[in-house]
């Protein structure tokens, strides 16, 4: 009774392993020969090329170690048999080789029209999916959002370091006035005061918005952001407040915002 499911897990592992034998050998193959999409009829002539070169390579590799090998484990018997079995191995991966450069050449030749069209389209030919894409559209907003995050780790880094010797001075702020309108503390970081500025900013932008007072907010964000952002003002404010001259000499808030952020 116990034969036929026997059986079945036999059969089942020979199929798994055929498998697998046939994905490393495709494997091999597209590692030895190129094989992938060419853009246009030159890359595939230079993929052509490649995969000839290859074949003839390896074609007379093998023609040449064979030999070697059977003479050093079966003498002269063994040179000759081994000379026999490296022609025929020549040959298939010479032939291999031709007919793979062919068929990438005829790629190539065939994807030339669909080149032309997408390369007047402004697309741009991405060699790793092998296929046309859209360029991506620059935005500074979202480039600097990337450069806020990509710096993240290394400011919190750079802040922890030195936390034992900034952490007294920014607790003992006179005034929180500018780190509120941020609603960030007085120990905060640099980066996470400009994400704090990128976000809020955004939020109540007098175009993107028409809540009331969001004019006055929108300048009072400014205005903490241009004071936090500057090492030396921040200084100056957290010892004086608002009184001293950190609060002076302000940029318009959508000018401001224009310039920093491409807004």
């Amino acid at each position: 009774a116990a034969s036929p499911p026997l059986q079945a897990v036999t059969a089942n592992g020979e199929e798994v392993a055929a498998e697998e034998l046939l994905r490393d050998a495709e494997n091999a193959f597209s590692e030895v020969f190129s094989v992938q999409a060419p853009r246009d009829v030159l890359a595939g002539l230079w993929s052509g090329i490649k995969c000839v070169l290859s074949g003839v390579l390896l074609g007379v590799a093998g023609a040449v170690a064979t030999p070697i090998e059977g003479a050093r484990e079966s003498g002269m018997a063994g040179c000759f048999r081994g000379a026999g079995l490296g022609l025929c191995t020549g040959l298939f991966f010479a032939i291999t080789g031709l007919c793979t450069g062919v068929f990438q050449a005829v790629r190539g030749l065939v994807a030339t029209p669909r080149a032309i069209c997408m390369a007047s389209q402004g697309r741009r030919w991405d060699s790793t999916a092998a296929d046309w894409v859209e360029p991506k559209v620059y935005s500074l907003p979202e480039e600097a959002e990337h450069v806020l995050t990509a710096e993240e780790d290394e400011e919190e880094a750079a802040g922890a370091a030195s936390s034992s010797s900034r952490s007294p001075r920014r607790s003992r702020v006179v005034d929180t006035y500018y780190y509120d309108q941020l609603e960030v503390s007085p120990s905060a970081t640099q980066q996470q005061i400009r994400k704090a500025y990128f976000q809020k900013s955004r939020q109540c932008h007098p175009d993107k918005t028409s809540e009331d007072g969001a004019k006055e907010r929108f300048q009072a964000i400014s205005e903490a952001y241009q004071v936090l952002s500057d090492p030396q003002r921040r200084q100056t404010y957290d010892v004086q407040g608002r009184q001293g001259p950190s609060a002076e000499g302000f940029i318009d808030a959508k000018v401001f915002f224009s310039v920093l952020l491409g807004a």
